[in-house]
């Protein structure tokens, strides 16, 4: 599921604000060319525009959930942004404020539907009471061949009341429905993220231990990069990330640094 999905969700189920939300529309405004600008490489321009709208609009204590959702995606964005510079470790970090920003979103999330879905479970007990108490009346009515205008009139009553509380029952159980989608939805961007972190902090711990096997920097640079380049089944991504590391591990090798310029010239389609 998309976040503008999410958001769609989040909005049909209630206001939130009303003040309307700023982050998705820097969100929406942008990603398309945070999203060319990272298939080309250009990662640099993209992690300093996050930033600067991540601290011109960080809410501190938003109570808008799309507003929240919309700074996991920026802050998503930027760990992808630091990842292509080489620098797991912020790219690390900026994940785990996402996952921690997910988790306070997904209880005030929890908190507001907890009523809501009580609310619309209420509506729906009483909206059916009311049927099966007032159907009968209608029914026998509607078996009458020639009714006074009085019964007429409160035929018409009748028909307009029971259809209200048919209607009311259908966009309640919509209501919860929406809501339980929502929720669902919510929790399963959450743990795709603590699955992306898990990845990269085992990631991390590998490449801590592969090097101790190497007796200099520069070896384990080496073996890396013959990697990368016989590796060509891998996304650019990848070997752009992992090249970018290479250059982070050790700045004046000038092998590490062409092979990452190398990269960074291959087009999206030639990978």
């Amino acid at each position: 599921m998309t976040i503008r999905s999410l958001w769609g969700l989040l909005a049909s189920a209630v206001l939130w604000s009303q003040n309307p939300a700023t982050l998705p529309g820097v969100f929406n405004q942008n990603i398309g060319h945070w999203e060319t600008l990272l298939d080309k490489g250009l990662s640099t321009s993209v992690r300093k525009e996050v930033l600067i709208h991540l601290e011109k609009r960080k809410p501190t204590t938003s109570s808008d959930p799309n507003e929240t959702l919309a700074l996991i995606a920026l802050q998503k964005v930027l760990s992808r942004a630091f990842i292509l510079e080489g620098n797991w470790e912020e790219g690390l970090r900026h994940l785990n404020e996402a996952l921690e920003s997910s988790r306070d979103n997904i209880q005030t999330v929890e908190e507001v539907y907890a009523k809501l879905k009580n609310d619309n479970e209420i509506k729906i007990k009483t909206s059916k009471e009311s049927i099966d108490k007032y159907n009968p009346y209608l029914q026998d009515l509607q078996s009458i061949r020639q009714l006074t205008p009085d019964q007429k009139n409160r035929k018409q009553e009748l028909e307009v009341f029971l259809s209200d509380q048919r209607n009311a029952v259908t966009q309640c159980i919509k209501n919860i429905e929406t809501m339980n989608e929502t929720l669902k939805a919510l929790r399963k961007e959450k743990d795709e993220i603590a699955e992306r972190i898990l990845n990269w902090r085992v990631l991390l711990e590998q490449e801590k231990q592969e090097q101790k096997k190497y007796k200099s920097t520069k070896d384990f640079i080496n073996a890396r990069m013959q990697q990368i380049k016989v590796d060509t089944s891998k996304p650019l991504f990848d070997r752009r990330s992992y090249a970018a590391r290479l250059v982070q591990l050790d700045p004046s090798y000038a092998p590490a640094r062409k092979l990452w310029g190398t990269l960074l010239n291959t087009s999206m389609r030639r990978r």
